[in-house]
């Protein structure tokens, strides 16, 4: 008799001991290959005057979007794809602030606030002409357009560097431009504009003023036209930062490199665009070809007092 109650004993103590590890491995299997990543978006940008798409990693079960007013918008969705409806058309260049939450099948939300551009379908052919980093008061920091065919600069943007690294941006309004014109974007001194053909004031702060980037895209995404480093500096100056002197530039440039645009690999201060002999009215020229050519060659210094802003390029060489 005491055996059989020992027996019995130790079978239900077994029991017991055995639950736990039960529930354990039934918690563990019940996590395991469930979804807890939020939805990572892929790209955001206008398709037409009244629609965005937003593309995100995975599928999208349900959407909320409301404006910067807090005005609910309607949104659809196809899969990975949220199609946004605003309320009326957004005029070129002009840009609203939308603030998108949605949720995938598993119940993971990903809210995020993105600006968004007014799409613009006439864009111009255009190019990076001319420039110069070394302002004064009377001669100040400018960047110069050269207009190859006929449209609006609606949305275009010019970064002092780059997309994701940059010191400042300009955004270009509504504005008609034709073949052959030129248009200036001028830095630190906003007097005297309305004196010269399409100048435009882009901002209190200059250009860097002897590396950096500038950068064309065609709207607020990374959709870029042209770009340029420019540089007075060398490796064998300076090994710190690629050369390039500072941690901001050296990134512009990484992130240039990345498009493969300029043509050298990797870009280096001595294969940029030389800066050493610029000043404000010594700037710097783009040769005229008949396709854009997007090396280090292309461009060269003008003689003392030759800068030839919203004019045909001066010709001249800059012989030290």
């Amino acid at each position: 008799m005491n055996r059989f109650v020992i027996l019995m004993i130790l079978i239900i103590l077994n029991l017991f001991s055995a639950c736990p590890v039960a529930q354990s491995e039934q918690i563990e299997n019940y996590f395991i290959g469930k979804d807890r990543q939020a939805p990572i978006l892929y790209s955001f940008a206008a398709m037409d005057e009244r629609t965005v798409q937003a593309v995100f990693d995975e599928s999208i079960s349900s959407c909320s979007v409301h404006t910067e007013d807090a005005v609910d918008l309607p949104a659809t969705l196809d899969d990975r794809e949220v199609r946004i409806t605003l309320q009326e058309a957004l005029p070129p260049g002009e840009r609203i602030l939308l603030t998108v939450r949605v949720e995938d099948r598993s119940g993971n939300t990903t809210t995020l606030s993105k600006q968004i551009s007014g799409i613009n379908t006439r864009l111009p052919e255009l190019q990076l002409n001319e420039f110069t980093t070394q302002g004064t008061k009377t001669q100040p920091d400018r960047i110069e357009l050269a207009i190859l065919s006929e449209g609006n600069l609606a949305g275009i943007h010019i970064y002092d560097g780059m997309y994701l690294n940059h010191t400042s941006v300009f955004v270009f309004p509504f504005y008609e431009v034709r073949s052959g014109d030129y248009v200036v974007l001028q830095y630190s001194v906003e007097e005297n504009l309305h004196d010269h053909p399409h100048f435009f004031y882009a901002g209190e702060e200059g250009l860097g003023g002897s590396n950096g980037v500038i950068s064309v895209y065609r709207d607020s995404t990374p959709d870029i036209i042209d770009a340029l480093p420019y540089s007075d500096r060398s490796n064998d100056s300076d090994t710190d930062y690629g050369g390039f002197g500072t941690s901001q530039v050296f990134q512009e440039v990484q992130e240039l490199d990345q498009y493969h645009l300029w043509q050298a690999d990797p870009i280096r201060p001595e294969n940029s665009v030389r800066s050493d002999y610029t000043t404000s009215t010594r700037s710097i020229n783009r040769k005229e070809e008949e396709s854009p050519v997007f090396n280090a060659n292309q461009w060269y210094t003008v003689p003392t007092s030759s800068a030839s802003f919203s004019q045909k390029n001066c010709t001249d060489l800059y012989i030290p």
